[in-house]
């Protein structure tokens, strides 16, 4: 029993640098992508002001109250775990981060559609988030990037190009890297869109296989009937923060408490990636929004928010 309770740890440590290539190393990327893209909160409201967004009152609602309450208690979660500063908060600062994109995701779709009531699990945001933010790009970039557009830079070769350079041998002793350049930031997120699609379409095989009369894809019929299964998985950023979520909540969490290897601003990272979130989520409403309601809407939240956080730097208009 020993002996493989070690071998266990054995292989944890084996697959450690593959781990902190794909997870702590996108997290960088999104995060260098959105500071490079998005240097100044103007950059933001410029972003929201080109989209001529029409002013409905009916999403000032209950719903989308408890959700920015719940996405803010989420984010003031991850900045106070991060404080700690240890590899064994890395799990539950990803869980925290999670949460706070996905309520703060629910937030955006009930103000953008105030009848949809299609948010009440996580595949079905995550349906709305594809439909209604991603293809119609009411998110900055990264965040409304989806597969198909990922795939029309034409970096399949340069993915390839970008994942050998990690796993090289200049990088074994440190497993993470830093993120230099805006061509590394969108490789590394593309990379981790790649694999996501690979993880999804590999998931449908298994559940269509013994829903066919085909023991494998190998004839044409087959292959159409997966190509089409395939189709119906259009890749958006919200699948990959799923996944990321459940690879941390998993075995993948386990790499953080039997490592201890340099994690290059990933707390960092991941709490400029939630501020920059919710400062586009509460800037499509002050559009979304009559100005009067919203400004009473901010200062009552300011005046009355009990949590540990700055809420007013996430009201940049």
């Amino acid at each position: 029993m020993t002996d493989n309770i070690f071998d266990l740890i054995g292989r944890v440590e084996r697959n450690s640098p593959f781990i902190f290539i794909s997870e702590v190393n996108w997290f960088n990327a999104v995060s260098y992508i959105v500071n490079n893209k998005y240097p100044e909160n103007q950059n933001i409201i410029d972003f929201y002001n080109n989209k001529n967004i029409s002013i409905n009152n009916d999403c000032c609602t209950e719903f989308i109250f408890d959700n920015l309450i719940l996405s803010l208690n989420f984010y003031n979660s991850l900045k106070q775990l991060s404080s700690l500063g240890n590899n064994n908060n890395n799990t539950i600062s990803i869980i925290a981060l999670y949460y706070s994109i996905y309520h703060a995701s629910r937030v955006l779709l009930s103000a953008i559609n105030p009848t949809n009531t299609n948010l009440e699990n996580h595949s079905k945001v995550r349906r709305c988030f594809f439909n209604d933010i991603a293809t119609r790009e009411l998110l900055p970039k990264p965040f409304s990037y989806t597969f198909s557009s990922i795939l029309n830079h034409d970096i399949e070769s340069q993915n390839d190009i970008y994942f050998s350079s990690y796993t090289s041998s200049s990088f074994n002793s440190n497993m993470a890297h830093t993120i230099e350049n805006i061509d590394d930031a969108f490789l590394c997120f593309s990379q981790y869109m790649k694999g996501t699609a690979k993880y999804y379409q590999e998931d449908e095989r298994k559940k269509l296989l013994p829903n066919i009369p085909f023991n494998d894809f190998r004839k044409t019929e087959a292959k159409r009937l997966r190509d089409e299964k395939y189709a119906n998985r259009n890749l958006c950023f919200l699948d990959m923060m799923i996944r990321q979520r459940g690879k941390f909540n998993y075995r993948d969490g386990s790499v953080f408490s039997l490592t201890d290897r340099p994690l290059y601003n990933f707390f960092d990272s991941i709490i400029n990636i939630n501020k920059f979130y919710l400062k586009s989520v509460f800037t499509y409403l002050s559009y979304r929004i009559n100005k009067n309601k919203y400004d009473n809407f901010k200062e009552e939240l300011i005046s009355k928010c009990l949590l540990d956080i700055n809420i007013e730097e996430l009201f940049i208009r």
